[in-house]
């Protein structure tokens, strides 16, 4: 059965609680929308992290990759954070994303955020992912949460709105 026809024999059976049933409706369409969208998404990603040519190494991301593998979880009580600073279309945001690859990695988008406001952080899988990337962050979001880029051992605050 289609959407279409779904909704016309929900509008012709005349039963009260058909309204209801048509908002759900329209509930289950917006998931299959986002869910559609999100696999086309991951789709493009996968084309062209195949069309990427690899990235060079660097000494200062291996030692990252080292202090952050597990040999040090449970051991040290801050960690220090890695920043790609550059122009734009250096390559930054993608070379962050393949360090653990894209499915390990959240990208959050930090530049619209106002002055010392940093995305929600609300939908953040700890047990999935092993990184974020603050993507356009600016100094003044890492200063006030350098806490949290810091990693410390303590739960960190955010916001409560």
């Amino acid at each position: 059965m289609t959407d279409a026809d779904c909704e016309r024999d929900l509008v012709m059976c005349r039963d009260r609680s058909a309204p209801a049933a048509l908002q759900c409706l329209d509930q289950i369409r917006k998931r299959q929308k986002a869910i559609d969208i999100s696999g086309e998404v991951a789709r493009v990603q996968r084309l062209l992290e195949e069309r990427n040519n690899p990235f060079h190494g660097h000494e200062d991301i291996d030692k990252f990759l080292l202090a952050h593998g597990p040999s040090t979880y449970g051991v040290e009580a801050r960690f220090q954070f890695l920043a790609f600073v550059g122009g734009t279309l250096q390559g930054k945001t993608q070379k962050a994303m393949s360090l653990y690859g894209t499915a390990k990695t959240k990208k959050l988008s930090c530049g619209p955020c106002p002055r010392g406001v940093l995305p929600s952080l609300g939908d953040v899988d700890s047990k999935e992912l092993m990184a974020i990337v603050f993507d356009e962050i600016r100094t003044d979001q890492v200063l006030t949460f350098r806490e949290l880029f810091q990693a410390n051992q303590y739960v960190q605050t955010l916001g409560t709105s």
